[in-house]
């Protein structure tokens, strides 16, 4: 009984100030938002620049703006948005000028700075994490495909893999 209780506060002692932390970090949007968005070109609707979204952007057949995505943003030929919190899909390309977090996938990717993965195609960033494609190129991080361009890796170009030192 008191290992099973000692056990009891040792996961409370780790659990509690990591819940503590989350919820402080946490913030509510201090503007309006939208859970579904559905754009047809790059800004257009104009919401696309001005109102985040927390939830899914359908891009009919594009979709793209300054204004964050925080879960999906789905595209049937191409996404723009700037910067994406969750997964991006589209059938032909995204692009991502600003800061993001999680998967994207299509046939050519192309992100300034990436915190997650790329799968498709090509995948060309500044700074990623991990890049799969038939083409990779970015200046750090890790790349498995056909051929692998990164400047700051382990040698310039490679077959199936490079990495960043």
């Amino acid at each position: 009984m008191k290992k099973i209780l000692l056990t009891a506060i040792a996961a409370a002692a780790f659990i509690l100030p990591a819940a503590v932390q989350a919820e402080q970090n946490y913030v509510e949007p201090d503007q309006s938002f939208d859970i579904f968005q559905i754009g047809m070109l790059k800004s257009a609707p104009s919401t696309q620049d001005t109102a985040p979204v927390y939830g899914l952007r359908f891009g009919l057949p594009v979709c793209g703006g300054k204004a964050a995505v925080h879960g999906i943003d789905f595209a049937i030929v191409g996404s723009q948005t700037d910067n994406i919190i969750g997964f991006q899909y589209a059938t032909f390309f995204t692009i991502a000028a600003g800061e993001s977090y999680g998967l994207k996938i299509s046939c050519v990717n192309a992100s300034e700075k990436l915190r997650g993965a790329e799968i498709g195609a090509a995948n060309i960033s500044k700074d990623s994490v991990l890049q799969v494609g038939a083409f990779n190129y970015a200046e750090t991080g890790f790349q498995l495909g056909v051929i692998n361009v990164m400047k700051k890796g382990f040698l310039p170009v490679m077959i199936l893999f490079n990495f960043s030192i």
